[in-house]
């Protein structure tokens, strides 16, 4: 008998294995789908900052081009694209698209019990 306890341990493990697979695949195409958003809307963008800096020319450090590329560069840590972050501290992480599942699985299940969820969405002003 306790080969079919292993099956069931087994199979148990391998759903969760799917589901994880799962929501990685789904947080990957979230993540290409930002990044293409993102590529589409720095071009023009990085084409515009380039010519205004150099029709209306200051000093380096205030150029729009320059303070385009580093707000692209920002957006792009957080998207992390290939990255594997995991299950980061909310409190002290910038936030980025690998951390929404997690907060918005936590917004969604119940501290009540596992599993279970909540009727409605928690709002600040909500009485409980």
């Amino acid at each position: 008998m306790p080969k079919c306890r292993h099956t069931d341990d087994s199979s148990a493990l391998d759903g969760k294995r799917r589901r994880r697979l799962f929501r990685d695949l789904m947080v990957f195409q979230i993540k290409l789908l930002i990044d293409a958003f993102k590529d589409l809307l720095l071009s023009p963008l990085a084409i515009g900052a380039a010519v205004m800096d150099l029709l209306y020319p200051r000093a380096r450090r205030g150029m729009l081009f320059y303070r385009l590329m580093r707000a692209g560069h920002t957006v792009e840590e957080r998207i992390d694209l290939f990255g594997t972050r995991r299950r980061q501290d909310t409190q002290t992480a910038a936030w980025t698209v690998d951390g929404a599942p997690d907060h918005l699985e936590s917004r969604l299940v119940s501290p009540r019990g596992a599993g279970e969820r909540r009727a409605e969405p928690e709002h600040p002003g909500e009485q409980k």
